[in-house]
């Protein structure tokens, strides 16, 4: 699954680097798409007006560990594309506390929409590819650690290294932000903003939210590695990737995965915090509303993409979802054009 990105968007292509260099690389991108001068001091960039409003900073915590701050409203639709990359090794944490939520793509799989709603991170390996849609006149702040995989031997016991750095594999996925942790990365935006930023006070916070993040990183990927979580996994992807296919009953879906059905409740709920029904309809809605908004799709159309062979069952499902129904969805997008 991918989202549908607007037509107008303006897509940026960037390199991930721990050293300083990283931000006057994202200058040169802005200045070529933009055709504007792009202020870089005291590694901070002004956005240039054409781009947005607010700033971006790149900060060296310790060997091996760079932060990231991004604090701006864009002006127009941006798509950030950060290509893989097999060296420098490095581990990248980005947690975004932004009002609205984006949805990201990480190494080709999509955040769940929960996320949405709620503030939420990501994690990966340096060959996992990544983009975000920033779209125009909604604010961004997003705090994005890397950190170099010599760096992260040295924070983890040897147990865990494999988990976090496996070999020869990428490794991504996606985890939610908890109030300790949300207090920690506004702690670092507050001192950021500020140009006499207290910068020992920043390392330490980067500290915690390391201390805070990477135990439920290396729990979540420890119980990925198990064949029935890998099976279910698969599963789902497989069902949000292709929303024509039927859903098998969780009975079946269990039967599939190698569990009994309620352990495979338990498990699904565990990753996905949410039940296996409400999580594949939640999908289905939110891919609805993007198929919506094609003016050439009919909402019987989108019905059958979907796999609904009713057009009224259809409609029910979407009224109770977002409490109105797909033609009046389309009436509001006519009315916002």
């Amino acid at each position: 699954m991918h989202p549908v990105y607007p037509n107008d968007v303006v897509e940026l292509n960037i390199t991930c680097r721990i050293d300083n260099a990283w931000l006057s690389e994202f200058g040169e991108n802005l200045r070529d798409a933009f055709g504007t001068h792009v202020n870089i001091q005291d590694n901070t960039m002004e956005l240039p007006p054409e781009a947005g409003q607010g700033i971006i900073k790149h900060f060296h915590i310790q060997e091996g560990i760079t932060l990231i701050y991004l604090a701006f409203t864009p002006a127009l639709n941006l798509l950030l594309k950060k290509v893989p990359t097999e060296a420098p090794d490095y581990y990248t944490i980005g947690y975004d506390v932004s009002p609205a939520g984006h949805q990201f793509v990480v190494g080709g799989e999509l955040s769940r929409l929960d996320y949405l709603r709620k503030y939420s991170a990501y994690f990966r390996t340096s060959d996992a590819p990544i983009e975000v849609l920033l779209p125009a006149s909604e604010p961004v702040q997003i705090v994005t650690l890397m950190i170099s995989g010599q760096r992260v031997g040295t924070l983890f016991p040897q147990e865990l290294r494999h988990v976090l750095k496996p070999r020869n594999k990428s490794t991504h996925g996606f985890f939610q932000v908890n109030e300790e942790i949300h207090e920690s990365i506004l702690d670092i935006g507050e001192n950021l903003h500020n140009n006499s930023a207290d910068y020992f006070f920043v390392r330490g916070s980067v500290n915690k939210l390391l201390a805070l993040s990477l135990p439920i990183i290396a729990g979540q990927q420890q119980s990925r590695q198990k064949p029935e979580v890998e099976k279910l996994v698969a599963l789902v992807e497989k069902l949000t990737a292709d929303y024509s296919l039927t859903a098998p009953m969780l009975r079946d879906a269990a039967r599939m995965t190698g569990v009994s059905p309620s352990k495979f409740k338990t498990i699904f709920r565990k990753i996905y915090k949410t039940s296996y029904y409400q999580y594949l309809l939640q999908h289905k809605m939110e891919k609805a509303k993007e198929l919506l908004r094609d003016e050439q799709q009919t909402i019987t159309s989108v019905a059958y993409m979907l796999g609904y062979s009713s057009c009224s069952h259809f409609t029910r499902l979407f009224r109770k979802s977002f409490s109105l129904s797909p033609q009046e969805y389309k009436n509001q997008l006519r009315s916002m054009a």
